[in-house]
């Protein structure tokens, strides 16, 4: 029976999910999402707890008991790629737990997480798998003294737009907050209050967003709106041609917390690669940066504003790499990219001697 790495290898999948960016000789053992170029499958999973970390490894694995993925030593071998089991005819919850379809929205919390219970509108509890939508707390759908969660899930790998409009009405008596970053009520952290903030927008962690609602005022009217729209935010690979091509990213003003995105730029083998940033914007108050990679090798991590930079490949492979922390700032880039070709003896970016030959009045030759 062939091995797990040459089952890999000749169906021409590639792990993906890891840190660092590897060969195709040097294939981790262990799986966060993984992609066939031939049948187009991708696999995804949530983060568990305080992760990722990092400082265990370089890939993700799987944990069996929950579901959940976490940092492990890329040399450590599995016998599998999935150990999530499947819930056939029944409910899979968020934690894992698998559950009868009739315990569905029943008013017991059943799977322990309250995943099947996230739609139980008795209970103010309502869910909405849509790229765009709206909601509308008024009093057909939200009760004093109740907690009311609106569960608002998008395609993986997407983030999610809140606008929200608050009523007139006085509000000191409400209890309005927005969580993300989890895929349940107990694995997300807040990320902004409505009523108390400046703005009206929220930009999500992940594909989910969590609006928890109290009043112990009696609804009469309606007590607030919200709208959300959600924008697919992914890793993607371009190819570089004689002619100049733009990337930019965001298409708004906004980067997303907790954002890791790469793009990769091939030239044909034998090319180099021509990049200008236009434009970096990056926030003072946020952990944030931009990294450019030749092959494998670090070109420069860029930490601060700039513009109109150029930056010449000495490969055929050039990776961009953006990072921001667990806040949403205004920020992003603009670069322009296309393939060029230089003689082999100036394919270095880092070290690049030039010799200019100059004539004075006398026709005699200066070297300098």
């Amino acid at each position: 029976m062939p091995s797990a790495e040459e089952i890999i290898v000749t169906n021409q999948l590639r792990w993906t999910g890891h840190l660092m960016c590897m060969s195709d000789n040097r294939l981790p053992k262990v799986v966060f999402l993984g992609h066939s170029h031939e049948e187009d499958n991708d696999c995804y999973g949530y983060w568990d707890n305080f992760q990722p970390d990092w400082s265990k490894g370089n890939c993700v694995a799987m944990k069996k008991d929950d579901g959940l993925y976490a940092v492990d030593n890329c040399d450590r071998s599995y016998p599998f790629i999935c150990q999530k089991e499947a819930c056939i005819e029944s409910f899979p919850c968020n934690n894992g737990k698998c559950v009868p379809l009739s315990f569905v929205d029943d008013g017991q919390n059943d799977c322990g997480d309250n995943s099947d219970e996230r739609n139980n509108n008795q209970k103010c509890n309502y869910y909405y798998n849509t790229a765009v939508g709206e909601f509308t707390a008024d009093t057909e759908k939200v009760n004093d003294n109740v907690n009311c969660i609106i569960t608002i899930e998008a395609s993986i790998g997407s983030r999610i737009i809140l606008e929200f409009n608050l009523s007139k009405t006085n509000m000191e008596n409400d209890y309005l907050e927005i969580w993300s970053g989890g895929s349940g009520a107990s694995d997300h952290s807040i990320i902004g209050r409505p009523i108390h903030s400046e703005s009206n927008q929220f930009y999500s962690i992940n594909n989910f967003v969590f609006v928890k609602f109290y009043t112990t005022k009696t609804v009469t009217e309606e007590r607030f709106s919200f709208n959300w729209t959600s924008v697919v935010v992914g890793s993607k690979t371009v190819q570089a041609t004689d002619s100049s091509q733009e990337l930019k990213f965001p298409e708004g003003p906004m980067l997303f917390a907790n954002l890791e995105l790469t793009w990769k730029i091939e030239a044909p083998k034998g090319s180099i690669i021509a990049l200008t940033l236009t434009e970096l914007v990056l926030s003072n108050c946020a952990v944030n940066y931009l990294a450019i990679w030749y092959g494998n090798v670090s070109a420069i991590n860029l930490t601060s504003s700039t513009e109109n930079q150029v930056f010449i490949s000495d490969t055929n492979e050039v990776y961009i790499y953006l990072y921001n922390g667990n806040v949403a700032v205004k920020g992003g880039f603009t670069l322009s990219y296309q393939e060029d070709n230089i003689d082999s003896e100036l394919r270095s970016p880092k070290i690049l001697f030039c010799i200019w030959n100059m004539t004075d009045t006398l026709v005699e030759t200066i070297r300098k």
